[in-house]
């Protein structure tokens, strides 16, 4: 992003209190921005499966238009996960980046701090934190790393290859932590695709004191199957009452017999609350004709609403053309009373979707038909932007409020 020219008055003002205190001066052009908001955005290729991303900061989300002229680059299918003042940049899922690296915020600037040689073709999109550690699930390789973030060296491999179901595999995906243990949702895919006989939802439960596997929990009566989402870091999050919500996807397509939806394991316990069941399949999708089967990305705002980017499957063409097709449906998703009502904002293709908070409101990304980029919504009045607040050269990929 080309940085906004200081006024003459400015850079009049500027060079002499740096004459004056014998410094020079702040280079106009920072690779990455400056800023406390990282946005991302991405260029794919026709395939939909490789490409080009970039992130850099903002100041705010004013009315702009971005480019990537002075944006850090990034490989395409890593995810920016934030951690205070430090973002970290995943291997990814294509396989072809062995590297994890640290960036911090330091005077509003990124500044890349750290980089880690991980195993090759390990993959790996989801990291959580626990204290001094970090961990990552390595989808392609069936492995917990933990990893002392501050120094960003392995500290342990744990395999979970025992727990695949179909193959040496489980694919664990997204995690929480709660208490002393870690949380980590498993797609158990074959593959590419869910076993389609297999409806069902499962979960490891690792002791971060000693980072040995206590269980792996399974939820067998609800048909909801694929847990999580290699993208959705929030796609198994917790409330205000240190509940587990756990989103499931019906198979990564809707899979005959696979219900997409919302499941739970209560505070102080360890298994899934058979009380609790939230079928995206059985719930009438208000403002929407279709039928949604998961959330791609989402924002827990708190209260039981949660913000998401419905997966609806009704709207791909056919064949799926996933730059064109806009099948990610914004909405207002209540957890607790179990009801979807869809948002006056642009519907967005695949690399779209990201949602976060903004001066008590919440900004959402889409890549819109017409429109894209970020817009801004007020949930208290349900006011948004007419058009895009921030446009990006690519798709809205990424949004992240340091802090």
């Amino acid at each position: 992003m080309k940085k906004k020219l200081f006024t003459l008055c400015l850079i009049t003002l500027a060079f002499f209190a740096c004459e004056k205190d014998d410094e020079k001066d702040e280079p106009i052009d920072v690779p990455g921005g400056k800023g406390t908001i990282l946005i991302g955005s991405s260029i794919p290729n026709a395939d939909g499966m490789s490409g080009s991303a970039y992130m850099q900061l903002v100041e705010d989300l004013s009315s702009q238009e971005l480019t990537n002229d002075n944006a850090i680059p990034y490989p395409f299918s890593s995810s920016l996960i934030p951690n205070g003042n430090d973002i970290f940049v995943t291997p990814g899922l294509a396989g072809d980046n062995n590297y994890m690296y640290k960036y911090s915020l330091e005077n509003n600037h990124l500044v890349k701090k750290a980089e880690m040689l991980m195993d090759a073709q390990a993959g790996g999109n989801n990291l959580v934190f626990k204290g001094d550690k970090a961990y990552l699930s390595t989808t392609l390789s069936a492995k917990i790393e933990v990893i002392n973030h501050f120094e960003m060296t392995r500290t342990k491999s744990i395999s979970i290859s025992s727990y695949g179901v179909g193959d040496n595999n489980p694919d664990p995906t997204a995690m929480v932590v709660r208490d002393n243990l870690l949380y980590v949702a498993l797609l158990q895919t074959i593959g590419r695709t869910a076993d389609p006989d297999r409806p069902m939802a499962d979960v490891l439960i690792i002791d971060t004191q000693t980072d040995e596997v206590v269980k792996m929990i399974t939820d067998s009566i609800s048909s909801m199957s694929t847990p999580s989402n290699n993208f959705n870091r929030s796609s198994i999050f917790m409330d205000e009452n240190k509940d587990i919500y756990l989103i499931c996807s019906s198979g990564l397509g809707a899979l005959p017999g696979h219900v997409g939806g919302i499941l739970r394991i209560k505070n102080g316990e360890t298994e899934f609350d058979k009380a609790y069941r939230f079928s995206f399949n059985d719930t009438p999708f208000e403002g929407e004709s279709n039928m949604a089967n998961g959330i791609m990305q989402c924002y827990y705002a708190g209260n039981g609403k949660l913000y998401g980017a419905m997966h609806v499957m009704a709207h791909y063409s056919n064949p799926p053309n996933y730059l064109e097709d806009r099948v990610l449906v914004f909405a207002e998703v209540d957890i607790y009373n179990k009801t979807l009502k869809k948002l006056n904002i642009p519907s967005s293709n695949m690399f779209g979707g990201y949602i976060g908070p903004y001066n008590n409101k919440l900004v959402f990304g889409t890549a819109a038909t017409n429109d894209n980029g970020f817009f801004v919504y007020d949930p208290v009045t349900g006011q948004v932007s007419q058009h895009a607040d921030v446009t990006v050269v690519g798709y809205p990929w990424n949004y992240i409020e340091i802090k």
